[in-house]
Parts: structure tokens; sequence; C-alpha cells
């Protein structure tokens, strides 16, 4: 059998299964098969594949079909072209992400002025870390205030070797106890309010204290209060948040930040999502 006709076979085997699209096939043949991606497996379907290697593509599409986010099975998920490990937790982390740290990196590309920057929650680490890889005159700081995450994201650090400093602790309280300041604060903070406007598939596997909280902005009406006593001269704070939070974060920071600037951007699906602020001392 070809990896075309294994392709097909496995398309008509998973057809009635939701969870198996082409996408997640192609995703678990490139992993049995080391290809690195599905252009490449598309070069090589005319290639043979073993009976040993179609059961173990098998095994991982019937772990998927099971309700497992591919992520979680393969035990890794791409972000800004690198592979993350990933397990229960940490969050997959989504393309919007992926947005705003390329729309970071591309800011800051060119600056060689060695700047610092806190990832608050930092979770796997793929903020922080695709920062330090794509920023080198920048310090980046990483905070979490869960241990078992954390030390998937430091175990993302070894594995990618990153220049990334690490701190246990809520929100900005560890940058404060040790007197650090910052130029750049990035968070990524939970901010769904309701298991209704989850996946299921999110709500059976992904760590619920990550995405969910109740106000869905309380987070960040905290981050406000503390990003004085860190801040340089001028602060840049970016984040990501529900697209229906507009309102209220531009109100909040009104409320606590004596912000320069408050932009308040969409997303490549239109939603209001990314948050930019500029302040001053």
């Amino acid at each position: 059998m070809t990896i075309k006709e294994a392709f097909f076979f496995l398309k008509n085997k998973f057809e009635k299964n939701e969870q198996i699209s082409e996408a997640i096939i192609s995703l678990a043949m490139q992993e049995i098969l080391e290809i690195k991606n599905h252009g490449n497996l598309i070069l090589k379907f005319d290639k043979k594949i073993s009976h040993s290697s179609l059961e173990e593509i098998i095994d991982i599409l019937n772990e998927v079909n099971s309700g497992k986010p591919i992520q979680y099975v393969l035990g890794h998920a791409s972000f800004l072209g690198r592979e993350f490990y990933v397990d229960s937790n940490v969050l997959i982390p989504r393309p919007e992400t992926e947005e705003l740290v390329d729309l970071i990196i591309k800011k800051y590309a060119k600056n060689k002025k060695p700047l610092t920057f806190v990832d608050v929650g930092t979770g796997s680490g793929v903020i922080a870390i695709s920062l330090a890889k794509n920023l080198k005159h920048a310090r980046v700081i990483a905070i979490d205030d869960d241990e078992k995450t954390l030390q998937v994201a430091v175990h993302n650090t070894s594995m990618l070797d990153a220049n990334v400093e690490f701190y246990l602790g809520d929100l900005l309280n560890p940058l404060m106890k040790n007197d650090i300041k910052v130029d750049v604060i990035v968070a990524n903070l939970p901010y769904i309010e309701k298991e209704e406007d989850v996946d299921p598939v999110v709500i059976n596997n992904e760590p619920k204290h990550a995405y969910l909280i109740k106000p869905g902005y309380i987070l960040y009406e905290k981050l406000f209060q503390q990003v004085k006593k860190v801040m340089q001269d001028e602060l840049d704070i970016y984040l990501e948040i529900h697209h229906n939070q507009k309102e209220i974060m531009h109100k909040l920071c009104l409320d606590n930040l004596n912000a320069t600037t408050i932009e308040i951007k969409k997303d490549m699906s239109g939603h209001d999502r990314f948050v930019f602020i500029h302040l001053c001392k």
C-alpha cells in the first residue's frame, strides 16, 4: 500500500467520525512516518507504507476519535514554526495567540535596545520562548501561578534552547518582590466566563483554570492595578481578550491606567481580540 492509498483508506475508515478530519489524518501520518509537513507528505504519496506504521496511525486516530485532542496524543503542538511539548497541564496554543506574538515580534524585530519583556500566565511557554528566540536583544521573563504548568514551560525552554527566566507566582507579584522593572508586558490570561462558550473537546481535556474565570476581565483588572509598580519610564502592554470584552477592557484601561494609547485590534476572523496599550509615568 502506498502512502496515498493509506491516506484515502483512513479517510474512508473514519468518514463518519466528526473528530477525524483530513488535517488530523495528515498530522497522524506525519508523526509516524516522520515527515515534516503536509506538503512533504503529498510529495511522498507514491512511497510504500508498512502495515505496522499504518496500525500506529490508526491507534492515534482512535485516541482522537475517543475525544482526546491530537496535540495531547502526539505530545506536541506547533506554534510559529516550532514544536512545543504539551500535555494536559497546559492549554494547546491557539492561532489567535500566534497572531498576537507575530505582531509583537515584527514590531520589535529591528530594535537593538535591550528591552525586558514579561509573559504573564505563560502556560506552555510558547509566547515567552517565541519572543526569546526571535528577539535576540531582549530579556524575557515568564510567570505562572501553577507549578506543573511552569514545569512544562521550563521543559520547552530547555528543548528549544531559549533564554527565558521563570518565576512561580501570581500575575506581577514576582517582579514586585524582586524589584524587576520591565518595558513590555504580554498576557493571555483566562477570560472565558461560560463553559457553553467552549468546545466540548476543550472542556473535557484542557485545564479549566487556564481559560475559565468569572468575571472574565478580573485578572486583567488586577494586572492593571500592578503595572505601574514594575514599569520603566514607558511601558507597552499586549493582551489577548474575549471578543465581547472590548468595552469593558477600554473602561478598565481608562479607570486604572494613565494610558497614552489604547488600541483594540481584530484577529484574522474579524473578532476584537487584541489590546495594545502604551503608557508613561
